[in-house]
């Protein structure tokens, strides 16, 4: 049987075919009327969700990511499986692989989790559109702590850590902390909880301190020697959490492909992870090329961290409605400068080696109060096409022609915050207020530029906003013949026009103020 497997050669992904695979894909949770809702009795429509499909397969996806959810875990525990295979049939139709995540309730009986998930796991045993099984949508500390362990206490709620470092939370003052319900009438773990909490609250204040750029660069540092003991029972917490999610998963069907959630680097930097096939890491940020490169810095942390491992992104996205450090205010975002951070993240994992990102989300929510996540679809309310829609399907279609991972020059831009140009064997997209170099262009508003490069060495040009620009074939594309010059032609839905011809050596001059995309042809000497 074919799966998706993990790549030999280097870390990355092969999908059932055994090719090398990146993970273009997108998060799913409903129709914009039903985010969060989509299993729910009443709400469950298979028309939208084919619609919503369709619109995903548009977008040049090829993953996307599924939850389960309080009501198909019922379905499931009641052996129905009618609704799930439905969704599932319909990601086959499409050419989406799944990634499905477990336990998006945070259910925190580890033993009974770990049965209910292997149920899943052995009724699609053998499916090739499976991607793979996320154990858990972003655990947090809280989580690791509450869980229920099945063969011994939490590490991290025992004695260990205050017989290490003494009481940061004496007994009289565990009262005064936020403790869980479920720990409160057992004084000890009520204890040991507070102290575990207020431990990792100052290993973090102390890795700010630091100057170092990420709290993984920080666990990796001598500068937290001091919290080398802390960070053991974390990991020892961590690998106990783990172990018996894994292990009925691995049993059920050992083939697949494992990871978690995480949206703490901290926690998805710990040595443990090392048992699941890849890293996943969920970061969103404000619009900026200062916030956005320390996301990157904090990828690249990761993978340095786990180097002979794949590590991809689980959720990334910019809103067109806020930002997330005061996500219940309305800040609304021109969509273009969206489209435009969305395009440099991807292409950074692309050039970077990275296994793939998955967008959050595929549409907005209609009803919400929190103007940030309401606006994080790729299409608006009633199917309307944000910008990014098209920079997607774009750079889906460059990558589908290429195993190339291209290379990413990023800038920051006094216009639009950054501009950049991504370039690989069969095209390139540039974007921002302005260019330089290949492409050259001032627009003074954000927009995006197409290339496309053909095997026989023609380029198409193209963008979503009219400008002018300037353009060096030769430097576009390794095919482009040398010391050849360049026939330019307007191209119609179904024919084109001839508009000249450009002496070679030189920067060819494109207007593209019509919105129609032109063709770049070596002249036949």
């Amino acid at each position: 049987m074919a799966f998706f497997s993990l790549d030999p050669d280097h870390p990355g992904l092969l999908d059932p075919d055994g090719r090398p695979f990146f993970t273009l894909g997108v998060n799913y949770e409903g129709y914009f009327d039903r985010a969060w809702a989509m299993w729910r009795p009443g709400l469950f429509d298979l028309t939208l969700i084919e619609r919503d499909f369709a619109k995903a397969r548009a977008c040049g996806f090829n993953t996307v990511r599924l939850f389960v959810q309080k009501e198909n875990r019922n379905e499931v525990e009641r052996g129905n499986w009618r609704r799930f295979d439905a969704v599932i049939h319909l990601a086959r139709k499409y050419g989406l692989a799944v990634m499905l995540t477990f336990n998006d309730e945070h259910r925190p009986h580890l033993e009974a989790v770990g049965r209910f998930n292997a149920r899943i796991a052995a009724h699609f045993k053998g499916d090739p559109i499976i991607h793979s099984w996320d154990l858990e949508n972003e655990p947090r500390l809280y989580n690791l702590l509450v869980a229920v362990y099945p063969d011994a206490p939490c590490p991290l709620l025992t004695s260990a850590l205050v017989d290490h470092y003494g009481q940061f939370v004496p007994r009289t003052e565990v009262d005064m902390k936020r403790v869980p319900g479920s720990l409160r009438k057992d004084r000890t773990r009520a204890f040991y909880y507070a102290n575990a909490v207020e431990a990792y609250i100052r290993f973090a204040r102390d890795a700010r301190a630091s100057g170092l750029s990420t709290i993984v660069d920080y666990m990796r540092s001598d500068q937290s020697e001091y919290w080398k003991p802390f960070l053991r029972l974390l990991n020892d917490t961590l690998a106990a959490w783990l172990k018996p999610q894994i292990e009925p998963l691995r049993a059920a069907d050992p083939n697949r492909l494992l990871s978690v959630g995480w949206n703490w680097e901290s926690l998805a930097a710990l040595p443990a992870n090392r048992a699941l096939d890849f890293h996943m890491i969920h970061k969103y940020g404000t619009i900026g090329y200062k916030p956005l490169n320390n996301i990157f810095s904090i990828l690249k942390a990761l993978q340095r961290t786990f180097p002979s491992q794949p590590v991809l992104m689980g959720e990334f996205g910019y809103s067109t409605g806020g930002h997330p450090y005061a996500p219940k205010e309305a800040h609304p975002v021109d969509p273009r400068l969206v489209a435009l951070h969305e395009a440099a993240t991807l292409c950074f994992l692309r050039a970077e080696g990275f296994a793939g990102g998955l967008k959050w989300m595929l549409n907005d929510v209609r009803t919400s109060d929190n103007p940030f996540e309401a606006g994080l679809g790729i299409y608006a309310d009633g199917d309307r096409e944000k910008p990014s829609r098209r920079v997607y399907s774009h750079l889906a279609a460059l990558w589908r022609q290429t195993e190339d991972r291209g290379h990413l020059k990023l800038e920051a831009d006094d216009q639009t915050l950054i501009r950049l140009h991504y370039q690989c064997e069969s095209g390139g997209l540039s974007g921002g207020g302005r260019g330089s170099g290949a492409l050259a262009w001032n627009g003074g508003q954000p927009v995006h530029i197409f290339t496309t490069c053909s095997l026989n060495g023609q380029i198409r040009v193209e963008a979503d906003a009219p400008l002018s620009l300037r353009l060096d074939p030769q430097a576009l594309s390794a095919r482009w013949q040398p010391g050849r010059g360049t026939a330019i032609y307007r191209l119609w839905s179904n024919t084109f026009s001839a508009e000249g011809t450009h002496p070679p050596g030189q920067p060819v001059p494109l207007s593209l103020t019509d919105g129609l995309p032109r063709l770049l042809s070596p002249c036949i000497k």
